[in-house]
């Protein structure tokens, strides 16, 4: 029953993204008409504020790509697994929920979103009280 609300939920949300996509002529920036997709400027100043020290921008690039027309599955792991590891609770959180429903390793998916909750992320916290998982986060 919960696949099919995930996949029901993510239909609608693909649906409510999807876009033809527009070229800008006067900047030549493509916009995929999806908010969520950041032009190449953008995302340059993206990943030049976190080579600055804004960790956020691994969860915002990481986004970035899975948003595309054609997502970048690689690099959107990549960015969320560079934020978790630096203690990012909200990487550690879409990393695990990656891991837990699209990758289907639940185990992997887990020890993230524990990590995500001993982080007081909100979205891990009521995954694992709506799941009835234990928050014994001693291994995580």
């Amino acid at each position: 029953m919960k696949r099919v609300f995930y996949v029901i939920l993510f239909s609608i949300l693909f649906i409510m993204t999807s876009c033809v996509s527009l070229k800008n002529d006067t900047d030549e920036q493509v916009n995929y008409g999806n908010p969520l997709v950041m032009n190449p400027i953008e995302l340059e100043q993206a990943i030049t504020k976190f080579n600055d020290g804004d960790l956020n921008m691994c969860n915002v690039i990481a986004i970035h790509y899975e948003s595309l027309e054609e997502p970048d599955l690689i690099k959107t792991v990549y960015w969320f697994t560079i934020g978790a590891e630096r203690g990012d609770p909200n990487c550690m959180w879409n990393l695990g929920y990656h891991f837990y429903y699209i990758y289907g390793d639940e185990e992997l998916g887990l020890f993230w979103i524990k990590k995500a909750a001993s982080n007081n992320q909100e979205n891990a916290n009521r995954f694992l009280n709506r799941n009835n998982i234990l928050t014994s986060l001693n291994k995580s």
